[in-house]
């Protein structure tokens, strides 16, 4: 498994998202299930971008899977929660990149 180095701008991207307070939307309602996704990403995915270790085909299975139609989620969330959600395609964005290092 290749190691790679992440760019300034993807780790400022990846540093951003990291501080992040996952908005309110998607820790009730109709994107309760939400909540635990974000919690991932920041926890474990971030942490594997940044270290520039591998991404396993078993985390990007779960990146590009469980997501549910972006354009139907982006219609519902307010500004802050809009803020949010990009920096999130930004960081799967960068974990396709550096997936096909694999």
């Amino acid at each position: 498994m290749r190691k790679y180095k992440v760019t300034k701008e993807e780790r400022d991207v990846i540093k951003k998202y990291q501080n992040y307070s996952i908005p309110f939307t998607f820790k009730a309602g109709k994107f309760l299930g939400y909540m635990q996704y974000f919690e991932y990403i920041d926890f474990e995915i971030c942490y594997i971008l940044l270290k520039g270790k591998a991404i396993s085909e078993k985390n990007y299975d779960f990146i590009f899977h469980n997501m549910p139609d972006e354009q139907e989620i982006e219609k519902q969330l307010d500004d802050y929660a809009k803020e949010f959600y990009n920096c999130y395609l930004e960081i799967k964005r960068i974990v396709k990149k550096y997936y096909m290092l694999n």
